[in-house]
């Protein structure tokens, strides 16, 4: 919080607060830095329709999980969490096994795609997960842009600046 003044600090809170609510909602949230934008929404809000949808619309799809859900799959070494790139043909009950929502979970072996570390956008939004008392999994597109025109609500900045209790 250097030198960020009151208003500026309060905003930075709002923001946050915002996609915390969104997130919950089962929308989609805008995470930024200089460099990219990720857009993601929580598997846990995902319904019936779009668990169905999943993978079978052509869209490659990446799952967000926590380093220590990457750990349960058998993947280590990712400390800010761990980018899963699902084939097309992952359906809806498997991807719920992957972000460790289903009653059988998943050994994790063979993953449904490419696995890379989580970059700060990553780590950034799985906080917000969290911080929204949702199961930290999230769904994007892997090719960044998930949910069009959806305005910016967070940054690292903006996170690094929000006061005691809301940074992430």
């Amino acid at each position: 919080m250097h030198g960020n003044t009151p208003d500026e600090q309060r905003a930075a809170a709002l923001r946050i607060e915002r996609a915390i609510v969104e997130l919950r909602r089962g929308r989609g949230v805008n995470v930024l830095d200089k460099d990219a934008v990720t857009t993601v929404i929580a598997v846990e809000r995902l319904g019936a329709d779009a668990l169905a949808e999943t993978g079978g619309d052509g869209q490659r799809l990446e799952l967000l999980v926590t380093a220590e859900r990457a750990g349960a799959l058998g993947l280590v070494g990712y400390p800010t969490g761990t980018r899963i790139r699902l084939s097309h043909d992952t359906a809806g009950h498997k991807l719920l096994a992957l972000a460790g929502m289903a009653a059988h979970g998943n050994s994790g072996r063979p993953l449904p795609g490419q696995v890379s570390p989580g970059d700060p956008r990553t780590a950034a939004a799985l906080s917000l997960a969290r911080h929204a008392q949702l199961i930290p999994a999230l769904l994007v597109r892997a090719d960044e842009v998930f949910a069009a025109g959806l305005e910016p609500l967070t940054s690292p900045a903006t996170l690094r600046r929000a006061p005691a209790g809301c940074s992430v």
